[in-house]
């Protein structure tokens, strides 16, 4: 299993800069261990939230915009497709994709959902 380099700030300084211009706020970066991690603001609300499976995956357990339809989301896809490719993952998951929206969304970015044994859970295959 992959873990994450040690230092998050640098590491994802893109990403986080990403989160800040959505709603103008400060994001921080919370470690729960060298495979779980999220994205989180002043007031401790997830902006996202991350992990690396046992099988050399990078999941997106949750991901939550202050304002939504605003491109967002796609920048922050991107920044992961690149970040995971070029760290050798060999896909994304998108974990609880429970709305309409985000299932379009899933499905419009070439997420597939028939991988899996839970409807909700959306996988992008890099390799």
């Amino acid at each position: 299993m992959k873990t994450i380099q040690s230092d998050y700030q640098q590491t994802f300084s893109g990403l986080v800069s990403i989160l800040e211009n959505n709603a103008d706020e400060i994001i921080h970066i919370r470690v729960y261990d060298e495979y779980r991690f999220a994205f989180i603001n002043d007031l401790g609300e997830i902006r996202l939230s991350c992990m690396i499976s046992e099988d050399n995956e990078f999941v997106v357990r949750k991901i939550e915009f202050e304002n939504q339809r605003t491109g967002t989301g796609t920048q922050v896809l991107y920044w992961l497709k690149d970040f995971a490719k070029n760290n050798g993952y060999k896909s994304i998951w998108l974990e609880s994709a429970i709305t309409d929206a985000s299932r379009q969304f899933a499905e419009k970015h070439g997420f597939d959902n028939t991988t899996g044994a839970d409807p909700d859970n959306y996988e992008l295959k890099l390799m």
